[in-house]
């Protein structure tokens, strides 16, 4: 029995337009920090309303984004998903690391992406320089939750009995001069952090240590990452921990969004609430 084909011209027409949707999708990821249209029409080789059409279609599928601050695109979460075998780790960090590399350079501190896994905290991705950014190797170091601001983002969604849990479980060990030691401070800790959308830590991983992050979630609206830079006080003094937390809960913000998490207009760049660093 001979196979019916399709005419010539719908053939040929079909199998071009799949050619030019993969050639502006491999040009969208041809650059790690994204890709203006202009860009992507010259590697496309396309005309520009042919490249305008085919990234609106992949948008809609959820194939390409586009950060709305610098209106580059992105490849989107729904091509990394292609790859069977990569992990959740492996998707956010590579969502992630544009942000971190501009937390880093406008901070002047190292920016970390990190879970929250067995009670503790576990980096997923470290930017501390420009060289840092040459390959993407998981970390993978842990840190106590009590004692982090990346971890205290985490407690913040445990209830006043799954604190005193955790506290049963895993203790609050000493780690700083001014590290949590009691259930009722953490409990009044993560409250606040509810409040001001963002923890810190000041002399409570070590001694000099100065730490701000804030949480990152996805379609769901649960809590998935946390978002943090970190520094000692002579990179972070106290004049600049509302520049800092301001800068997480932006970064923090843009990231949730790309994951699907509605923001209200102006949440990611909305100042933090006016308090102060706890110190003590």
């Amino acid at each position: 029995m001979q196979k019916s084909t399709p005419t010539t011209s719908h053939g040929d027409g079909s199998i071009r337009v799949v050619e030019r949707t993969f050639a502006v999708l491999e040009a969208i990821g041809a650059e790690s920090e994204g890709t203006t249209v202009a860009q992507i029409q010259a590697r496309a080789g396309l005309p520009m309303v042919t490249t305008y059409r085919l990234l609106r279609l992949l948008q809609r599928l959820g194939y390409a984004e586009q950060d709305l601050d610098t209106g580059r695109y992105h490849v989107g979460l729904r091509a990394a998903e292609l790859r069977g075998r990569v992990s959740t780790a492996t998707k956010l960090a590579t969502l992630a690391r544009p942000l971190l590399k501009d937390l880093m350079l406008s901070s002047g501190g190292r920016a970390n992406l990190a879970l929250f896994r067995e009670g503790g905290v576990v980096y997923i991705d470290i930017v501390r320089d420009l060289r840092s950014l040459d390959t993407y190797v998981p970390p993978w170091s842990r840190n106590p939750a009590h004692c982090t601001a990346l971890g205290k983002v985490f407690l913040a969604g445990l209830s006043d009995d799954q604190l005193a849990r955790f506290v049963d479980e895993r203790g609050l060990a000493p780690r700083g001069p001014n590290t949590i030691t009691t259930l009722e401070h953490l409990v009044s800790e993560a409250g606040r952090v509810r409040t001001a959308g963002y923890a810190t830590d000041v002399g409570e991983n070590a001694p000099d240590s100065r730490c701000f992050a804030a949480p990152v979630r996805d379609y769901t609206e649960r809590v998935i990452a946390a978002i943090g830079v970190s520094g000692d006080s002579r990179r972070f003094p106290a004049e600049r921990h509302g520049e800092l937390a301001a800068m997480v809960v932006k970064a923090a913000g843009r990231l949730s969004e790309r994951l699907g998490y509605p923001l209200a207009a102006g949440a990611e760049s909305a100042p933090p609430a006016a308090e102060p660093v706890r110190v003590g």
